[in-house]
């Protein structure tokens, strides 16, 4: 029956059919802009130096050069706060320790264990020119203490303040140097600044202005999200109540031109729309939903046997370096890693491939990974540790321990095999172990694994090993992604006219379809 019959009758979708309309008014062209950056999303991700990169362009470090061992560095140092890590790099070609510590990094030369003292800008610009290829010109564009568009992650808080260092290379290369390390932790191209913008940076709702009030932004984005919400379940409801009978000559559908393209891109992506612009509003926890992980114990504190102690470490890495050798590929840095409170080297090669030394024996041996029993000692038979109800290898991903998007775009890594421990505890946690750097890298609870299809299934579409391989996933979300671009710039052509036709007649539009 046509609209304007039907809401004669129904109190309720006269009331729902303005909400859909005003609403849109607002939010038809955010949601067009959400739609196209989200197709920019599925092929860039917002800019991030990952550590492999960053440690390809440091310097191997030497084998016998008569290095400290990080306890008598610590013991110099005279840091009350244990660190919360330690790692061995190079700063002007020279080791040097760089110590996280109450919430800023610290640097020590590795060879005297002297403090490295403030990074002026002339050691900042001998490390962005390092960056460059060639003879590019370097010139700082700025020491900043406060996040800028590209160094927003709590990642960059321990370095600042940040100088920032125009190259003037063909890429138009941004770095970012740390004021605390002296080393490149950020680099952004002309090119990734420009799809950012595009894609993220829209997405997000995240320009510098707003984003330096995150609460402000996080109940915006909850907030539009929720709104437009209403709007689709405003539309959706009414579109699917107006349809003809099939018999009808006309179709099913009252509508002609562009709002019947609206009214069946609306039947068709509609839900879908509505699916992410709920799981998009879930995402930022509003009233404490979705719920965290749920662990009840420090896992990480556990496996590690409690915080890192430097002073376990008593032996020169210059023994773990001469056993490396060279044979893989040159080491560029070295993590200092505790299993149970036992203290490791953990090796990174110039290929990328790691290697674990133990640092307190005098002629260590070099392994590839931690054993099953050396990950599940320190969980066994501890006071406050659940039982463990089964601990399995995972050669390949499973529901929760995969490589999303962002993992294929560079972001984070995941890397197999990986042990996961399941406890018997109310929470029903799940730990994932990295045997390679003997870490958790993973936990999860009842409640998260409910909210990882909630978002990661309703939002990112990666409900299955098999939907998430790329030349599934790709046209699969293309399409729904068009589908959703379709409803969202017919609403926005929809809208334009209604104004237009206000103003022309000094009222309301016409908006119910002809019978």
């Amino acid at each position: 029956m046509p609209m304007s019959r039907f809401t004669r009758r129904s109190w309720w979708l006269r009331g729902l059919l303005p909400v859909h309309r005003y609403l849109g008014l607002v939010l038809s062209l955010l949601l067009l802009a959400w739609f196209a950056s989200g197709v920019v999303m599925m092929f860039v991700s917002y800019p991030d130096l990952a550590a492999p990169e960053r440690r390809a362009r440091l310097p191997a470090l030497p084998s016998g050069a008569g290095l400290l061992s990080p306890a008598t560095v610590w013991s110099r140092a005279g840091m009350d706060a244990p660190p919360e890590a330690v790692r061995l790099s190079t700063f002007r070609d020279r080791p040097a320790y760089h110590v996280l510590a109450a919430g800023r990094w610290h640097a020590y030369y590795a060879d005297t264990g002297t403090p490295v003292g403030r990074v002026d800008t002339d050691r900042a610009a001998r490390a962005a020119r390092s960056w460059a290829d060639g003879e590019a010109p370097v010139r700082l564009t700025g020491r900043l203490t406060e996040p800028d568009q590209w160094t927003f992650g709590g990642q960059y808080a321990p370095h600042r303040p940040l100088y920032r260092y125009a190259l003037g290379d063909a890429a138009d290369t941004r770095v970012y140097v740390s004021s605390r390390t002296g080393q490149v932790v950020q680099s952004v191209t002309a090119s990734e600044r420009l799809w950012a913008y595009a894609g993220p940076v829209t997405h997000w709702l995240y320009p510098t202005s707003l984003r330096r009030h995150p609460e402000l932004w996080r109940w915006l984005v909850i907030g539009l999200a929720g709104l437009g919400s209403v709007m689709v379940l405003g539309g959706l409801i009414p579109g699917l109540l107006v349809l003809r009978r099939p018999g009808d000559r006309r179709g099913t559908s009252p509508y002609r031109g562009m709002r019947a393209w609206h009214h069946w891109s609306g039947l068709l992506a509609g839900a879908l729309v509505l699916g992410w612009s709920v799981s998009g509003m879930l995402s930022l926890d509003p009233l404490g939903w979705p719920p965290g992980t749920g662990t009840r114990f420090d896992a990480e504190g556990v496996l590690a046997g409690g915080p890192l102690r430097p002073a376990a470490f008593r032996r020169s890495p210059d023994g773990a370096l001469a056993a490396l050798g060279r044979e893989s590929g040159p080491v560029r840095a070295l993590s200092l890693v505790q299993v149970d409170g036992q203290p490791y080297f953990l090796a990174h090669r110039e290929t990328g491939q790691s290697a674990l030394v133990a640092a307190d024996v005098p002629d260590p041996e070099p392994f590839r990974a931690f054993g099953r029993e050396a990950l599940l000692g320190p969980f066994r038979d501890r006071r406050g540790i659940p039982a463990i109800r089964d601990a399995v290898w995972l050669d390949e991903p499973d529901g929760y321990y995969y490589r999303d998007r962002r993992h294929r775009l560079g972001r984070r890594a995941r890397s197999w095999p990986v042990l996961r421990v399941r406890f018997a505890d109310p929470a029903r946690t799940w730990l994932y172990l990295d045997p390679r750097r003997g870490v958790v890298a993973l936990r999860e609870s009842a409640a998260s694994r409910r909210d990882r299809w909630l978002y990661n299934g309703l939002h990112s579409w990666d409900f299955t090993t098999g939907m998430r391989r790329e030349g599934v996933w790709y046209p699969l979300v293309l399409l729904l992604m068009g589908g959703g671009t379709l409803l969202s710039a017919t609403g926005v052509v929809l809208t334009w006219r209604w104004l237009r036709g206000r103003k022309r007649h000094g009222g309301p539009a016409r908006a119910t379809p002809r019978a």
